[in-house]
């Protein structure tokens, strides 16, 4: 009976796993220091927001809807686009 050899390719480096989504403690820490001064108020959608902090915490656009919806922010139309302001 013939043996089956596996191949392995040493020069390709280990696919790296994604960051897990921060807990909740750990978002609402990022996004108060992220909106710590109001003045974007009206420019971003949750995803962009999530975007905007992937370099901090790995964020997602449900959960920055959870915090904006539960911390006095609406949603509201501008140029087509449903932003985040501030009541």
């Amino acid at each position: 009976m013939a043996k089956k050899i596996g191949f392995v390719n040493y020069d390709k480096e280990k696919p790296t796993k994604d960051a897990p989504i921060a807990e909740d403690s750990q978002v609402e820490m990022a996004l108060d220091a992220y909106f710590c001064n109001e003045s974007d108020s009206g420019r971003f959608t949750s995803e962009e927001i999530a975007f905007n902090l992937r370099e901090t915490i790995k964020i997602s656009p449900s959960q920055v809807f959870a915090y904006m919806s539960s911390h006095g922010y609406r949603l509201e139309r501008v140029d087509d686009r449903l932003v985040w302001v501030i009541d």
